[in-house]
């Protein structure tokens, strides 16, 4: 069987091609993670989920910008019930994380809604889109 349409707006029609409905994918995300793929699946996989709560609704973010990349509660990952030492293993070895200088702590400090909680800092170039403002 062979279909002829004409493409919208065009005025050309295909023989033979049928372009079917106008494709419903939703848009590229503004942030997401690009990390090497030697990094722990696992550990990948949640980051990914974490990082992408950036694009939707501020109220639900999972991290926070700093001055020196994305922070991600430790408490993020252990909801999503990966190994806090694991990960920090993982990111570490692939140089993912920000570390402060003179520190030899992969772990930092933020308050966060008057709580100081205990995270890392992912450094912003394994962030597409950068970190956020």
């Amino acid at each position: 069987m062979v279909f002829s349409r004409t493409a919208q707006g065009s005025g050309v029609s295909v023989p033979g091609v049928d372009p079917g409905p106008p494709s419903t994918l939703p848009p590229n995300p503004a942030f997401a993670l690009e990390a090497p793929i030697r990094l722990n699946a696992a550990v990948r996989t949640a980051l990914s989920e974490i990082v992408d709560t950036l694009n939707g609704e501020e109220t639900k973010h999972s991290v926070w910008s700093t001055a020196s990349g994305l922070f991600v509660p430790l408490f993020e990952l252990e909801r999503r019930q990966i190994d806090t030492s694991l990960a920090i293993r993982s990111l570490s070895e692939l140089s993912m994380l920000a570390v402060p200088a003179g520190s030899s702590s992969k772990t930092v400090r933020r308050k966060i809604g008057g709580d100081e909680v205990i995270g890392l800092v992912i450094q912003p170039r394994f962030i597409i889109g950068g970190a956020p403002a």
